[in-house]
């Protein structure tokens, strides 16, 4: 059977780690600027790969309300935590990450920088010194949709909220759990807890869910032809069951479930 362990942990890098851009010459639209905000906006890197945890920074404690945004937005996921964010991206591109300030009753000011996403798959380095919640009564939720040239993805988000910038110890594998490994478009996930920093540390006291993006089909031999097929999930030793179908104009999917594992949308068209 085929399977890929996957460990995503929260980054938190050195200010000699990140990789600092310019602030914005003119102020965010329809606001104006103070004149006095030198914040600097700051990624830990300038490229990463798909699900990669991307951080962002901006370095001005006077700032009271940052709203982020990602240009285009359609593939990346967004976890904020008081001046930081955690930002996923769902597929290949270049990308604009913005970050827009306030400082003030009614100044503001905004910094932009570039990123660079490439199109293999993140395959992070088991943490060692972060926190590992169990998922019991946890529940999750799976957001499907596909990216531009129609391959499945999953976004993953927890019922629960947890430190900082959390996400899930999780595996994919091609055919059920145990069973011999026959590519016939079954997507089995397995998701075994989640990883966060510890209470009081980074993020200011914010909380978020757990997130992860999954990306079954770079362990199928090929896209799925036409028709139905099984998807399981497995948490916290619960195991859940649906199927899956493949049709011209889309994907849907036969999910039962109301609470636990819970998959919204249930249809979702090629682009």
């Amino acid at each position: 059977m085929k399977r890929l362990f996957w460990t995503l942990s929260f980054l938190m890098l050195s200010p000699a780690g990140f990789i600092a851009c310019n602030k914005n010459a003119s102020p965010a639209s329809g606001s104006k600027t103070s004149g006095t905000s030198n914040a600097t906006l700051t990624l830990s890197a300038t490229s990463v790969q798909k699900g990669a945890p991307l951080i962002a920074t901006v370095d001005n404690s006077a700032a009271e309300n940052i709203r982020w945004t990602v240009t285009p937005a359609t593939a990346a996921h967004i976890t904020t935590g008081n001046g930081q964010a955690m930002i996923l991206f769902a597929e290949a591109g270049k990308y604009q990450i913005k970050a827009s300030y306030v400082s003030g009753a009614d100044s503001a000011d905004s910094a932009t920088c570039p990123i660079t996403v490439s199109d293999t798959v993140y395959t992070p380095v088991p943490p060692t010194t972060t926190d590992t919640t169990s998922l019991a009564g946890v529940g999750i939720t799976l957001t499907p949709s596909l990216d531009s040239i129609g391959r499945l993805v999953l976004l993953a988000q927890s019922t629960t909220v947890y430190n900082c910038f959390p996400t899930f110890v999780w595996s994919v594998s091609q055919g059920q759990f145990g069973s011999v490994a026959v590519d016939n478009g079954e997507i089995s996930l397995i998701f075994y807890e989640v990883i966060s920093t510890a209470t009081g540390s980074g993020c200011d006291g914010a909380q978020n869910p757990a997130t992860a993006y999954l990306f079954p089909e770079q362990y199928l031999t090929g896209p799925p032809a036409a028709g139905t097929y099984p998807i399981t999930v497995m948490v916290n030793q619960t195991l859940y069951q649906g199927t899956y179908t493949v049709t011209a104009t889309g994907f849907s999917f036969n999910w039962p479930y109301t609470s636990g594992v819970t998959i919204s949308p249930t249809q979702i068209n090629q682009p």
